[in-house]
């Protein structure tokens, strides 16, 4: 192009040179050489230029015109869904002159760098970037650049918004506590485009081998049709029963495998979540029994009765105790649970002191929430129910009762009361009334404050249930099922199922292993149980048996103050060296008292008491399982304590190694947690005496002759109490036939029949006979018997010695009447015939024209036909003396006969 040069005169061309001109659309580039001389300077004449966007043959007016089309505004980038093909896609969106001498080129920018380029007609105006063209954890823009068909001069890039391809969880900070107070912890999930993608969430753990948090779900399912629905996780703290401080945690959102758009390498989203910590409690009642509180504090309950443990002011929990005469003070024989509509017990109080045997008892009705476990130990003593919340209640059962041991989570922090105190880690109030008061009094027997718990006849849990709740409480952690997820980095994920998924006991509350005691969950054979017997599960609710009101009398029945020495002699001293002494020979004791926090001689007052009170030392044992439980308890909370092997924190290998129930009873070493017991001597603690067989006191409750009504559907499972029962493959059951002569009861022949027994605690044992004793299913083609009487044995080893034998009498009460001594009468209502009973009005099995009459025969076949002629006959005697008189005196003499022909019948 041509340039003017003025030279300082009054032409502005006074000489001209060429000079390279570039059209940038808006504006010109000028490249302008250096003038050759001065003074001198290029002109531009008086002429206005185009303005921005518009040119001429040389750049000035007129003649000026559009160098390119314009867009109105900048283009929009649109997420969008094809529900037919089923696929996202971005769509790109602007607005220009639609002539059909202009062009748009859209190119679509991913991170900044193009990965497509469209050109688009004028009627288009717009493009789309389809899901498997884009990646998340990118941004998407499109930019359009306009030029006229004939021209080559391009627009200036117009440039859309950014879009970012992937997943949105909000709050990204959020602070959950153990004990679940304040409001409910919830992340909303969500997708920023339309796409398909199973999303993941990952929780870091702290250096303990299990999670800090659960979660609702570790998966979430983002779909084409709702990828922008918030979708709700709630996170919630673990209680995980120990004192780690409190904790920061990460947690990714990432997306899986298992996605329709592409995914950037390492692409995921993380949320900040504090974990508050809040101690739980541990209280314990032994012996005779002797308490300690949730904060420490000791004291003593010489009262029989039914008490309350505890009770929750802030969930529905409560733990109620029962209390008999045991020696000449008070023992727990039963506990009774309740979380929620879920009410559990272990109870051994129905009896004579001494020979019971515990059990376990569903006193509530439907189904155990998820979550309830119910186990107990190889040794039949240790019956340990968890609850939902993770509550722990471990009833350890003796010959005279049991120690109860509580463990609450830091749901219940400052908010217990009852005999336990109150959980807030200050004794000065667990002396706190039923009316909220707190007793003056300061020393071991406080009892105004064990009286004002104790609960009148009725009220306890023993003896009523309490309302139902609903599902929906106010309260969090409330309702009757919630799940906890451990999504946990470290957990193997699998797509076609949520990881670690569990029920909130599991889900919410992860106790730590410290002993490994084997032993048997029961929780669905108790549940089934119930569930087909239905309320003969509660029937102990309604009774007492075995407390008679002088066993349940307040205190003034028991002794509860000791004088030293006692009779036989023994000094306060001197039991209070066997307490000790007895604490330090403990294989466990050097461990425990090298750990901080831990008083190896916390059990020995309560240890003195009870030699004073008894006169012995039955319970000196009692001192060392407080040490040992005290221990382990201090040693499983204290993560300090805890040792690092291979990477992976472990508690003190003492608590697995070096604690066996029982201590094996001095009967044997105990090693690995498992107790190896001298060669007289078998069983999980090494308590049964090899040397002599088992001692039976009751069957099917009857200690002199059991009866049981094969109707009920219970005589395939005998139950048999009684003492030095054993464990093991050879515990057998055996019966033989017996019968009546005169006073004696003596075997029909002598061989006796072997039954398999199951071991049901460590004082009872179920026989399962394999014969039908009794059939109740009527036939014409064979007789039997309606009542038969065995004399049943228990053997620890396959029969070579058995126990002594207890009577048990099986009937028929169709149509038999039994009476305690295997006494059998039969009812009047009823007929026995062929050796089976039939109900009055009974048709023959095979000939529907034989009825059972019982006012008419007992023992043989009637005809129907005879029934309308002794109805009318009947009403006779009611109505008219005339009918009397019709049908005779010799039908009245059969009448008079048959309902006077009772025939007493001693059962074979």
């Amino acid at each position: 192009m041509a340039v003017c040069i003025n030279e300082g005169g009054d032409d502005c061309c006074d000489s001209s040179t060429n000079i390279t001109v570039k059209d940038c659309g808006d504006f010109y580039v000028y490249k302008l050489e250096p003038l050759p001389m001065c003074p001198s300077a290029y002109c531009a004449g008086d002429r206005e230029p185009c303005p921005p966007g518009f040119g001429s043959s040389d750049g000035f007016q007129p003649g000026c015109s559009e160098n390119y089309p314009r867009l109105e505004e900048n283009p929009i980038v649109m997420p969008k869904y094809n529900g037919d093909a089923m696929y996202g896609y971005l769509e790109c969106l602007f607005a220009g002159p639609i002539t059909q001498n202009v062009r748009y080129t859209v190119e679509w920018l991913m991170d900044d760098n193009a990965v497509k380029t469209t050109d688009v007609t004028a009627d288009s105006q717009q493009d789309i970037l389809r899901e498997d063209e884009y990646v998340m954890g990118c941004t998407i823009k499109c930019q359009v650049v306009t030029h006229f068909h004939d021209s080559n001069i391009l627009s200036p890039a117009y440039i859309s918004n950014d879009i970012f391809i992937g997943i949105i969880a909000s709050p990204n900070f959020i602070t959950t506590r153990e004990d679940m107070t304040g409001p409910g912890h919830d992340v909303s999930i969500w997708a920023t485009v339309p796409m398909s993608c199973k999303i993941e969430l990952q929780a870091e753990r702290f250096f303990l081998d299990r999670p800090e948090i659960v979660f609702s779900t570790c998966t979430v399912d983002i779909r084409h049709d709702s990828y922008n629905t918030l979708q709700k996780v709630k996170v919630d703290a673990v209680r995980d029963f120990q004192i780690d401080g409190d904790q920061l945690l990460t947690v990714y959102v990432k997306p899986s495998d298992i996605c329709s758009v592409n995914v950037k390498e390492g692409y995921r989203e993380s949320i900040t979540v504090e974990v508050t910590d809040v101690i739980t409690g541990r209280c314990t009642s032994r012996g005779d029994p002797h308490y300690i509180t949730y904060d420490g504090r000791g004291f003593d309950s010489y009262i029989i009765g039914d008490f309350v443990l505890q009770r929750s002011q802030n969930r529905d929990f409560e733990v109620h105790a029962r209390t008999w005469r045991c020696w000449e003070v008070a023992c727990n024989c039963g506990v009774v649970v309740r979380e929620n509509n879920d009410v559990i017990g272990v109870n051994m109080c129905d009896g004579e002191w001494g020979k019971t045997a515990p059990r376990v008892i569903k006193y509530s009705e439907g189904n155990f929430t998820a979550g309830v476990s119910i186990t107990i130990d190889d040794g039949g003593k240790l019956f340990t129910i968890a609850m939902p919340s993770g509550s722990r209640i471990i009833a350890h059962t003796y010959e005279w009762g049991m120690d109860i041991d509580l463990t609450v989570p830091s749901d219940d922090f400052g908010s217990t009361v009852g005999l336990c105190g109150v959980l807030d880690d200050d004794i000065t109030n667990d002396y706190t009334l039923s009316d909220g008061m707190i007793s003056e009094y300061t020393g071991r027997d406080p009892i105004d404050f064990v009286s004002s718990w104790m609960m009148q006849p009725g009220e306890s849990l023993f003896q009523s249930l309490p309302d139902k709740v609903g599902v929906d409480r106010s309260q969090r952690g409330q309702s009757e099922e919630q799940v906890g997820c451990d999504c946990s980095m470290h957990v193997a994920f699998d797509q076609n199922q949520d990881r670690h998924c569990e029920h909130t006991t599991g889900g919410r509350a992860r106790r730590p292993v410290g002993r490994q005691l084997s032993s048997l969950d029961v929780t669905e054979e108790i549940n089934d149980m119930a569930s087909r017997l239905g309320s003969s599960m509660t029937t102990t609710i309604d009774a007492d048996h075995g407390h008679t009101e002088a066993r349940r009398t307040i205190r003034r029945d028991v002794q509860h103050e000791t004088d030293w020495p006692t009779v036989s002699g023994i000094t306060f001293q001197q039991a209070e060296e066997r307490c000790r002494a007895t604490v330090l020979e403990s294989p466990i004791a050097n461990y425990c008292t090298d750990i901080p926090g831990v008083d190896p001689f916390r059990g020995v007052p309560g240890c003195i008491e009870d030699i004073g009170l008894i006169d012995g030392f039955d319970l000196v044992y009692v001192a060392v399982e407080e040490m040992i439980d005290h221990c382990e308890d201090v040693a499983l909370k204290n993560v300090s304590l805890y040792s690092n092997a291979s990477g992976s924190y472990k508690p003190a290998a003492f608590l697995g190694d070096m604690i066996c129930p029982q201590q094996c009873s001095n009967h044997g070493n105990c090693l690995r947690g498992i107790c190896q017991c001298d060669d007289e001597y078998g069983g999980a603690d090494c308590s049964v005496d090899l040397t002599r067989p088992p001692d039976v006191w009751y069957i099917e409750g009857s200690e002199d002759h059991g009866l049981c009504d094969i109707r009920s559907g219970l005589c395939q499972s005998i139950s048999v109490i009684g003492d030095n029962l054993l464990n093991s493959q050879t515990l057998t059951c055996r019966y033989e036939f017996v019968k009546k002569s005169g006073d004696i009861w003596t075997a029909i022949d002598h061989n006796k029949v072997d039954a398999d027994a199951v071991f049901i605690s460590f004082r009872e044992v179920y026989c399962l006979p394999d014969e039908i004793i009794l059939a109740v299913e009527n036939s014409d083609e064979n007789s039997g018997v309606t009542s038969a009487t065995l004399r049943v044995f228990i053997s620890n080893d396959a029969g070579n010695t058995s126990s002594n034998g207890m009577l048990l009498t099986i009937y028929d009460s169709k149509c038999l009447r039994c009476e305690s001594r295997g006494l059998c009468t039969l009812k009047e209502t009823a007929c026995e015939i062929n050796g089976q009973c039939f109900a009055h009005g009974d048709l023959h099995p095979a000939d529907a024209e034989l009825q059972c009459l019982s006012d008419i025969d007992q023992y043989n076949w009637s005809m129907r036909g005879e029934v309308q002629s002794s109805t009318v006959w009947i009403i006779g005697v009611t109505v008219a003396v005339v009918i009397i008189a019709a049908v005779g005196v010799g039908g009245l003499c059969i009448l008079v006969y048959k309902k006077s022909g009772k025939k007493k019948v001693d059962a074979m």
